[in-house]
């Protein structure tokens, strides 16, 4: 469904209200929708949709997944959730998944963004150059 530019203005308005110190504040946004279906302002399904979209991408942002060859320790799980948790910020979520075929090393997802540390990653980047 396509999204008028006034309806994605508006949405994204509705949350940046909704974010408290950068973090997803559910009160204030429960409110904000509750005024909305309430009042059911012209286009507001399309701002409901936009918004949704919104805090979709916030929530999928705070998802991180870490594969690995071997079961990674408890206490390289403390360093590496600490050190995730200082560059992309509090809420991050942790899904730890073991993947034998990376052969080693580490392949971390933090939303959209990637970091493939592996050696499979690494053979491939050298089979690309020969």
């Amino acid at each position: 469904m396509k999204v008028s530019k006034e309806s994605l203005k508006t949405a994204r308005r509705l949350y940046q209200i909704s974010l408290v110190d950068g973090e997803l504040n559910e009160k204030t946004l429960k409110a904000i929708l509750a005024k909305l279906t309430e009042q059911k302002p012209r286009g507001y399904r399309e701002v409901l949709n936009a918004l949704q979209r919104l805090v979709e991408r916030y929530f999928l942002a705070k998802e991180v997944i870490i594969e690995s060859a071997e079961k990674v320790p408890a206490a390289e799980k403390k360093e590496l959730e600490a050190k995730l948790v200082a560059e992309h910020g509090s809420g991050l979520s942790f899904n730890y998944q073991k993947d034998v075929a990376l052969l080693g090393g580490l392949k971390i997802q933090v939303g959209s963004v990637v970091y493939d540390g592996s050696v499979k990653a690494r053979l491939n980047q050298i089979s690309e150059v020969l």
